[in-house]
């Protein structure tokens, strides 16, 4: 590895992970907090060879236990993801992947899940583009990203730090911060529920939105049919990147917070889930949760169900607080 230095003055070495093909910047550095946080953070160049956004991983330093050496195992994991995107095996955001690594001189083989966001700025250090923040996920982060989706184990590790809208470091070992042991009381267990990457869900004023993206649009025209009218339904979003807070959910105490950056005026406010429940008399709505609940008659989800599909844009005015729930389409970003 050889130091330089980056535009900013940052520190930063580089590593010839495939040579002539993958290369990683290594940056050693400290992430505003209440307290800096000292980091080193990897940053590749070639993966968009094979149209696979570059990669952002950064770890908390003083949890290695270094000795000013940056750890080796996530070049093993971007080696791995630049493998995967050879053969067109391909993540984007609110996607994950799962590597089994061995350490060669232990012998030991050790799983590594990683989740990936948008790109989650670093102070003085420059991010290509495209590309995507990647987080470790401990095996207790990944079976509740499974069940109940990203947004939400964003969100709660997000308040656990009071950090928005996450850390963009990761630290081993993980904290615990979520479980599904924890989780075992939310109205989310009781439903059927869909992933709906390209779609996000907002609280704007006394509007309830949920923005459908050509993707998300797909999943539901496959998704949708195989679940019954008469079934409630929830979809799990991403975290929409121009939201200026988001809604957390304390399951031990059933409280429902907001995790909020400096200055926000609120006007955004994310959730982790909308969830339908049809055959009501009217149509309500309320935050619950760290999401919405949309509750509506049988003929209006029914409206509902084929606007989803059909790529058509709805409004449907509410009893309660939030007022409205709107149905948006937008192109890909």
């Amino acid at each position: 590895m050889s130091p330089r230095k980056s535009p900013k003055d940052v520190p930063s070495f580089n590593v010839q992970v495939v040579p002539g093909k993958l290369s990683v910047q290594i940056y050693r550095h400290e992430v505003d907090y209440f307290k800096p946080v000292p980091c080193w953070t990897y940053i590749t160049e070639g993966l968009w060879a094979h149209k696979q956004k570059e990669v952002i991983l950064t770890l908390r330093r003083d949890a290695q236990g270094d000795n000013g050496e940056p750890p080796r195992f996530p070049l093993q994991i971007i080696e791995s993801i630049y493998r995967l995107a050879a053969q067109g095996k391909l993540v984007d955001t609110w996607g994950y992947s799962y590597f089994v690594l061995t350490a060669v001189k232990e012998r030991k083989a050790a799983v590594f899940y990683v989740a990936y966001l948008y790109p989650l700025p670093l102070s003085g250090i420059r991010l290509p583009s495209p590309a995507l923040t990647a987080i470790l996920m401990s095996k207790d982060d990944y079976e509740v990203f499974r069940a109940f989706g990203l947004t939400r184990l964003v969100a709660a590790r997000g308040n656990h730090y009071r950090y928005y809208p996450c850390p963009p470091w990761s630290e081993l070992p993980l904290p615990e911060i979520v479980s599904m042991q924890r989780m075992q009381r939310s109205l989310l267990g009781k439903m059927p529920r869909i992933h709906l990457q390209g779609s996000t869900v907002t609280m704007e004023g006394s509007d309830i939105t949920l923005r459908l993206q050509p993707k998300a649009q797909r999943i539901l025209e496959s998704q949708l049919g195989k679940i019954e009218p008469n079934q409630p339904l929830a979809l799990l979003p991403e975290l929409d990147p121009k939201a200026n807070a988001c809604l957390t959910w304390n399951p031990e105490k059933n409280i429902t917070a907001m995790n909020v950056p400096p200055n926000s005026d609120l006007s955004r406010k994310a959730g982790c889930f909308v969830a339908f429940i049809p055959e009501q008399a009217e149509n309500s709505s309320r935050i619950f949760e760290d999401g919405f609940v949309v509750m509506v008659t049988t003929n209006i989800w029914m409206k509902i169900r084929e606007a989803m599909v059909s790529g058509q844009p709805m409004v449907v005015p509410t009893e309660g607080t939030p007022r409205q729930f709107r149905l948006e389409y937008v192109p890909s970003a």
